[in-house]
């Protein structure tokens, strides 16, 4: 599994998904970015093994110049949910909450 999370960072390829995570999701983390990984191939995911705070995490998707941010938290993989926060264009700034039986129409939407 560790592999299939370590996919080169392609800034000329849009669009991308930075992945912000809480330390306590990390299983389900690695396990829904591989799966998204696979059913997704025309978007990118970035997950950066480092961790940290929120703010720092954010720092990292703004200096790759992510175009969404995907923030996973223990309570939302418990609740079925993930918070998408828009980090570039007209929207950018906006930030929602998506549950997982709906992301499929999410990709499809916000595909470029």
């Amino acid at each position: 599994m560790r592999e299939a999370l370590q996919v080169p960072f392609d800034p000329t390829r849009l669009p991308s998904v930075y992945v912000i995570f809480e330390e306590e999701a990390s299983l389900p983390v690695f396990e829904a970015v591989s799966e998204w990984r696979r059913q997704y191939s025309d978007w990118q995911f970035v997950l950066n093994l480092q961790g940290g705070n929120f703010k720092k995490q954010f720092q990292r998707a703004n200096k790759i110049e992510a175009d969404y941010a995907f923030i996973l938290t223990a309570q939302g993989f418990q609740e079925d949910y993930i918070e998408i926060k828009t980090l570039k264009g007209v929207d950018m700034g906006s930030q929602m909450e998506v549950s997982m039986s709906a992301l499929p129409a999410w990709f499809s939407k916000n595909k470029g």
